[in-house]
């Protein structure tokens, strides 16, 4: 034995001897810290609610986090070779692996999260992939400009290769066991909320053929997600906010959650939670970019007077509060998106509305009407809003005639009324492409 092992030797004891906690291995002469390794798990299937034990080696002696199928689980108790945790109620199917308190991730381990179904539903509220999908047209569809990934039958998911001059490149196709009701893309993820959950997805994997999911929850009825980052407190990341679409048949109660996004993972941040009528919905949520506050549009019937937009202050988010409720009469607001201090509206009407915009303020104060944006004359009409420039005017789109200058004052007017005056210096065009190809930004 040389020198040079014994000091190696040497080291490693002093490390662990030190710490306390981890274990070391040395490898070609360099010592390295052994990853957790999860043996077995006292039960491989489980319903929410009830204690799981997991066995196996190198977990550390300080504790570290338990993540089912990506959601963070606080352990309620920790050692070397031991780890417990109690099933959360938002849990679904999938893998479970531990992080340690060094970042350290183990091997994963499949677990089954069990569920009683709700009266009328034929679907299981698990995550498993299986082909129960239905080929049709896509009703909601994604882009990054190279991608595309689509809905269609409610439940098939596909990923596109976009190819100039060429039929696209089929990469993966999901069936999904739930109607998805909503597609989020951000920052390489694909979120895909739907009524037993949210599933999320690599886009690169997608990409690949690779359909493994990333995170998930489930056991509550999605049909609105947003998902945006936010800086500073109380939130300093991703957050995801998701909207219920049908009361809760326990409590009958609607609410939303509260999740960030971090290392792949879902941390559960809070929940809103209110009394509602059997017959009210909600449809959509928006994330302020500027104020701690979430917007979710419903009603309390189909086709009463009776739809709202709500105003909740997430300051605290572990307690968000209702501030405000929003009435829009007959008038649904079906989607949402906001733009600076700016909530643009896309609504369900019979009649010649579009879009409605509101100016959303901080702390209690609460958003207010700011303009109306009108159309041909529609029967029940359902407007989407997809906002994607921000530095472009109505004008400048050949979109004056929506803009009724002499209404009064309105946000963009005076830049509006400018442009009235001394002309617009460029112009948004579209060009008709030749084949199968699509035209993206900065194209020579």
């Amino acid at each position: 034995m040389n020198k040079r092992t014994i000091f190696c030797i040497i080291l490693s004891l002093v490390l662990i001897s030190t710490t306390g906690s981890y274990n070391f291995e040395i490898v070609h002469g360099t010592t390295q810290m052994l990853s957790p390794n999860i043996i077995s798990l006292s039960e491989e299937s489980s319903y929410p609610g009830e204690e799981i034990s997991i066995y196996g080696t190198n977990f550390g002696m300080n504790p570290g986090m338990v993540l089912l199928t990506g959601l963070a689980v606080e352990p309620t108790s920790w050692s070397e070779t031991f780890i417990t945790f109690i099933v959360p109620e938002d849990a679904t199917t999938g893998v479970i692996y531990i992080r340690d308190a060094e970042k350290l991730i183990s091997n994963k381990v499949d677990f089954t999260v069990l569920r009683t179904l709700d009266e009328g539903q034929i679907e299981p509220y698990n995550l498993e992939i299986t082909d129960t999908g239905l080929l049709g047209a896509a009703f909601l569809v994604e882009s990054d400009g190279e991608y595309i990934y689509g809905i269609s039958g409610f439940e098939t998911l596909s990923t596109f290769e976009i190819r100039n001059n060429q039929e696209y490149k089929l990469c993966s196709r999901i069936y999904l066991p739930q109607r998805v009701g909503d597609l989020q893309l951000y920052n390489g993820y694909l979120f895909c909320s739907g009524d037993h959950g949210l599933v999320i997805y690599r886009c690169s994997d997608l990409q690949q053929g690779n359909t493994e999911v990333v995170a998930g929850i489930s056991g509550r009825h999605y049909l609105g997600i947003d998902v945006k980052e936010k800086r500073g407190n109380p939130i300093d990341g991703i957050l995801v906010a998701l909207c219920d679409y049908l009361p809760s048949t326990d409590t009958q109660e609607l609410g939303l959650e509260l999740y960030q996004f971090i290392d792949e993972s879902l941390v559960k941040l809070g929940e809103f939670e209110r009394p509602a009528l059997s017959t009210e919905r909600q449809y959509t949520i928006a994330i302020d970019p500027l104020y701690p506050k979430v917007y979710v549009s419903g009603g309390e019937t189909l086709f009463g007077e009776d739809k709202y937009i709500l105003e909740i202050l997430i300051e605290d988010p572990s307690k968000p509060i209702l501030n405000h409720r929003e009435e829009t009469d007959g008038l649904l607001a079906f989607d949402m998106e906001t733009a600076n201090n700016i909530l643009w509206t896309g609504v369900v009407y019979s009649g010649t509305e579009l879009f409605r915009t509101y100016t959303t303020n901080s702390g209690t104060n609460h958003l207010i009407l700011d303009q109306t944006i009108t159309g041909p004359y529609g029967l029940g009409r359902t407007t989407r809003v997809k906002i994607i420039d921000e530095t472009t005017t109505v004008l400048e789109a050949d979109l004056g005639w929506i803009c009724k200058l002499k209404k009064g004052d309105f946000i963009g007017r005076d830049v509006l009324l400018k442009q009235k005056e001394e002309g617009i210096k460029r112009k948004l065009v579209g060009f008709e492409m030749v084949g199968r190809g699509i035209a993206r930004d900065h194209y020579p």
